[in-house]
């Protein structure tokens, strides 16, 4: 299901539809992860 989500949001497709169903077996820190390996995190300059 990870796979799938960043597959999606790697091709720039509607990833709302895989990210309800990713949330129903893996955990928000599994996700978050996930996320920040394709997108990376944003971090604020101080």
């Amino acid at each position: 299901m990870l796979k799938w989500l960043k597959d999606a949001v790697v091709k720039n497709q509607n990833f709302f539809a895989i990210l309800v169903d990713a949330v129903r077996v893996c955990s928000l820190g599994q996700i978050t992860n996930a996320l920040f390996e394709v997108g990376g995190q944003y971090r604020r300059n101080m």
